[in-house]
């Protein structure tokens, strides 16, 4: 259970009120905080029954220490011993009302006074109301139609209730995970939401501290502490750091599942329009990202974050991410650490979008790469971060014109530094590789490097490469054999066109299996040059892995395919809809509407599936995914 324990005892009820009391109970106005606080009360009384709660309110409701001891005094009890889940709930809305007009409203010490009490009464002995507001939680949060602010409201209450308590900088991912029952998905969920909820007062690090918790979710540290509370009895002594990894890498897969389901991206992004926690917030974001996508294994987690940044460039990328590199790049900060994180993150991000197929990132970031190299070059930055962005600009294929010019001159001064990251943290595509080598730096092989991990693991080494493709993405049961082209008269019936032909390819993706004469081939290969279908989610997911997953967490790695968004990769819970190519794929691919309409946008009006012409008026709404995620949902017992 949680263990937390503040400096000193309780004191008992102080006698003397403060000068803010005093002020207060000279006929101050009674605030929103207050006035909450009041109905709150009403509703222990009248609901739950509550004696206490009835005495209090034939007090004067002033704002005085007194009074607010009084309450203390009745909801602690109640949240601890209340009769119902529901007075509990009510109770701890009523403690953090208390503390923060405290907080606001009187002397620093009486504050103090009243947080350890809460600590000592209602927090430390919080298990068994934590273990029902976490089951409740986690059965709703996937389930289509969820008001997810409404169903993680208590918990965030408990977890302003903490950081009030205990100290903002004292709560880290392991205590929430520990409220939460390690489940990492509402972890995030219950950090997504208080990141879009008004900021609690009192409580001037909130977002910032919210922020480096989900940081603190993707690292090594926390996903070995979630083996050890999982209880598998793995001995850590005798198992190996590769092995330690590949666990890594699935938890961070849940995470960025967790990132794409509840929106913490765009969350995050809106927090930093303020100006006075943009960059804390944002490069911790991508501090988190590095920690998920920084490695050959990180494809699946990549996939996700990588989609997401690219159909939101225009805020990610323009918005913060160009206005942040130009005052690293001007010697703003800790230029270099900062500018090779970044660079190495977005180098990481780059190699699995080409295996994933895509080029929007690429293309998004190709103008900044091209801006920041030559902001580079002319302020003379230290060659360890010349190197990163020299690569980033590569694997984005910005190297061309008036840039390689002005790289001729520093050549030969970034050979060695280059070719030290390219053994250590930097990695390259095939484009970025081959344009590299052309201009006479001498990066080792594929198969000669001894990295295999980034972001805050950089001294770790792993050499083994990720298996093929393990998943099968379709469904067993066999279409009609004309729809998939099976023989006939010795002849593949083409499943575009129908014509009988022997001369043709098979589709791969969703299309896997499906035979195409060449002539409908060379049109849809032609169509748009160096772009690829959306690729898919698998059908089936892998369910050996990720055993220390539990929860919402587990249902989110195992989801199967078709009730996935095929952009997104989320769970489909709100707005799924269909486009006509639906009907082609060896099962429906359905789409949150939102996805959609972005990756319209930004592939020009293109089809995720065909890459044909898409009229959005085409597209239809499906609420059977709706009922078949429910349906899902309770086949797993989820919802039992």
């Amino acid at each position: 259970g949680l263990q937390l324990h503040a400096p000193g005892q309780a004191a008992p009820r102080a006698a003397a009120k403060s000068a803010a009391a005093e002020a207060a109970a000279a006929d101050l106005p009674v605030d929103e905080a207050m006035d909450s606080l009041l109905q709150v009360l009403q509703t222990c009384a009248k609901v739950h029954s509550s004696q206490g709660a009835e005495d209090v309110l034939k007090e004067p409701p002033v704002i005085s220490e007194d009074f607010l001891w009084n309450v203390e005094l009745t909801l602690a009890t109640g949240a601890v011993a209340g009769s119902t889940l529901a007075e509990r709930e009510d109770s701890l809305t009523g403690l953090a009302l208390c503390l923060e007009i405290a907080t606001e409203q009187l002397d620093a010490g009486t504050a103090d006074r009243l947080q350890r009490y809460v600590l000592d009464q209602s927090l430390s002995k919080f298990d068994a109301t934590s273990n029902q507001l976490v089951a409740r939680a986690a059965k709703v949060l996937l389930l289509p139609g969820t008001d997810l602010m409404r169903a993680t409201q208590t918990l965030r209450t408990v977890l302003a209730l903490l950081m009030r308590c205990v100290g903002a900088e004292r709560i880290t991912a392991r205590e929430v995970l520990d409220v939460m029952q390690g489940d990492v998905a509402i972890a995030v969920a219950v950090i997504s939401q208080a990141l879009g909820a008004p900021k609690p007062a009192g409580l001037p690090t909130w977002l910032a501290r919210l922020t480096h918790i989900l940081h603190q979710l993707t690292t090594m540290d926390t996903s070995v502490w979630l083996l050890q509370r999982s209880g598998e009895g793995i001995d850590f002594d005798k198992t190996p750091i590769a092995e330690l990894h590949v666990r890594h890498v699935t938890h961070c897969q849940t995470v960025a599942l967790s990132f794409v389901q509840f929106g913490v991206i765009d969350r995050v992004l809106n927090v930093a329009q303020d100006t006075e926690v943009r960059r804390s917030t944002f490069l911790v974001l991508l501090r988190a990202i590095s920690n998920m996508v920084s490695s050959y294994q990180s494809l699946e987690a990549a996939r996700l974050i990588g989609r997401c940044l690219a159909l939101d460039f225009m805020r990610f990328g323009f918005r913060f991410l160009g206005p942040q590199m130009r005052q690293l790049i001007e010697g703003r900060g800790n230029q270099a650490k900062t500018i090779r994180m970044v660079c190495t993150t977005l180098s990481w991000l780059l190699i699995h979008s080409s295996t994933d197929g895509s080029t929007f990132l690429a293309e998004s970031l190709k103008p900044l790469a091209i801006e920041w190299l030559t902001r580079g070059l002319t302020k003379g930055l230290p060659p360890e971060a010349l190197s990163t962005l020299l690569a980033l600009a590569a694997n984005c294929g910005a190297l061309e014109g008036q840039l390689l010019s002005n790289l001729a001159q520093c050549t030969d001064r970034l050979l060695d530094q280059l070719e030290w990251d390219a053994r250590r943290s930097l990695a390259f595509t095939t484009e970025g590789r081959s344009t590299l080598c052309t201009l006479g730096f001498n990066l080792p092989a594929s198969e000669e490097l001894d990295y295999n991990g980034g972001g805050d693991y950089e001294e770790d080494e792993w050499q083994d490469e990720p298996d093929a493709d393990p998943f099968d993405y379709f469904a067993d049961e066999m279409p009609c054999p004309m729809a998939l082209g099976m023989e006939a008269d010795g002849l593949m019936y083409c499943r575009e066109c129908g014509r009988p032909t022997n001369e043709g390819m098979y589709g791969t993706d969703y299309f896997d299996g499906m035979w195409y004469c060449k002539r409908c081939w060379d049109q849809w290969e032609h169509l748009l040059p160096g772009q690829v279908v959306c690729s898919p989610w698998p059908f089936e997911a892998d369910l050996t892995v990720g055993e220390e997953q539990c929860g919402a967490a587990r249902l989110l790695l195992r989801a199967p395919g078709h009730l996935r968004c095929g952009i997104g990769g989320g769970i489909l819970t709100e707005a799924p809809v269909c486009v006509p190519g639906s009907s082609a794929t060896l099962y429906r691919v359905a789409f949150n509407r939102r996805n959609l309409e972005r990756w319209h946008k930004r592939s020009g009006g293109r089809c995720p599936l065909t890459l044909q012409p898409l009229d959005l008026g085409t597209v239809e709404e499906v609420p059977d995914v709706l009922q078949a995620v429910t349906d899902w949902l309770t086949a797993e017992g989820h919802l039992s």
